[in-house]
């Protein structure tokens, strides 16, 4: 036996109260040997083991009780990959390493170390499940002397494409007025108005429900008007479901049309890939109504004015340009038939720059159509985005 002697480390052994696990644990090399050495130690040195160790708390005698509490807390969890940490107070580290300090021990087994890999162990063979160290679905924190158990989920990503069927939906939902979008009971922790019609709302809510999650976020794809119908194979988009009770099976729980403005095309457990929603094109197709007939001058300048166009969005300090990439106008008339193709950061809205009002606001694009038709501006829109595409020059 290395460190203090054999005189010297009864003595400090027997002014501890310790039980034959922590006694052990000081002199073992493995974790499977620690009980064994423990009464080996307690036999050469004549020492008792206490039922009241100062080390451990009889966390040891009582691993069976906590473990019970944690498979309950588990129990409706669904996971594959688990990791156990311990938590322990200052005083019981310290009070330890005094100890061994004064024993002159290098190697043994700490009281953090050996409970956590007793644990670790001890729940991998009740919960038939696999421990792991790197990006575990589940950690579990339990907390010593008080014992207290913490349970945290690892978030899932979902790439989702939807549909949206009815004009006239926010995309964004109103921010719950308790909390100002931070997240409080009155809202379940969303941060938003989930009974108002949004598109936010019901991919909160569907999701919510499907994966039994604290909270969503939402990473959205380029930029989406109220008034515009999403058709096609809908807008691509991820999200985030923080502390899910579900995983795979969310899937099968989810209704893929929540609302009846709102439904689902696609929905897949992936990682983020930042590039299925971002640097898209649009396919849009637009009925527009112009303060009076459009000439086929007029077809022929807008046409020319947006082949491959790249336009000044005013507050947009991105490196990338805004382009568009096509126009086509399929017919003259005051209400005209276009269709444009153009990158998904744009604003129809402000690119048609719609008259409201005697002057009609600003354009915040340029050029928009008020800049190319100043004489004949639009006065109302509808759009229907189809696709969503990528580009190459």
């Amino acid at each position: 036996m290395r460190g203090a002697t054999k005189a010297s480390a009864k003595s400090i052994l027997g002014e501890k109260a310790l039980c034959t696990w922590c006694l052990g644990r000081q002199y073992a090399s493995s974790q499977g040997e620690i009980e064994r050495v423990g009464s080996l130690i307690a036999k050469k040195f004549g020492l008792t083991p206490s039922k009241t160790c100062e080390f451990c708390g009889n966390v040891f005698e009582r691993r069976k009780e906590i473990e019970s509490r944690v498979v309950d807390e588990l129990c409706e969890i669904e996971f594959s990959t688990f990791q156990v940490g311990v938590m322990l107070s200052n005083d019981s580290v310290d009070n330890e390493d005094e100890m061994r300090s004064k024993l002159r021990l290098s190697s043994g087994i700490t009281l953090k170390k050996g409970l956590t890999t007793m644990f670790r162990r001890d729940l991998a063979e009740r919960l038939h499940k696999t421990p792991s160290l790197r990006n575990p679905e589940v950690t579990v924190r339990i907390g010593l002397p008080e014992e207290s158990i913490i349970v945290e989920c690892k978030p899932i990503t979902i790439y989702a494409e939807y549909l949206k069927l009815k004009r006239g939906i926010p995309v964004r939902a109103t921010a719950c007025l308790t909390c100002r979008g931070e997240g409080c009971g009155e809202c379940g922790w969303t941060g938003i108005v989930r009974d108002e019609p949004s598109v936010e709302a019901a991919l909160v809510n569907a999701f919510l429900k499907a994966f039994a999650g604290a909270k969503v976020r939402i990473s959205w794809s380029g930029i989406e008007e109220d008034s515009t119908l999403i058709l096609g194979g809908g807008r691509p988009t991820y999200l985030e479901v923080v502390a899910p009770s579900r995983r795979e099976s969310g899937l099968f729980q989810l209704n893929m049309t929540p609302t009846v403005g709102v439904q689902f095309t696609r929905v897949e457990l992936a990682p983020l890939e930042r590039n299925k929603i971002e640097d898209l094109s649009k396919e849009v197709f637009v009925t527009a109504d112009f303060e009076s007939e459009l000439s086929a001058a007029d077809i022929r300048l807008l046409e020319q004015a947006y082949k491959k166009r790249d336009l000044n969005v005013l507050g947009d300090r991105r490196s990338k340009p805004n382009r568009v990439h096509e126009l086509v106008v399929f017919n003259s008339g005051r209400r005209a038939r276009m269709r444009f193709l153009l990158d998904n950061r744009i604003s129809l809205k402000q690119l048609l720059a719609i008259k409201t009002g005697a002057e009609g606001k600003a354009a915040e694009i340029q050029p928009s159509f008020a800049d190319l038709l100043p004489t004949n501006r639009v006065l109302m829109a509808e759009s229907d985005v189809v696709g969503f595409h990528r580009v190459s020059d």
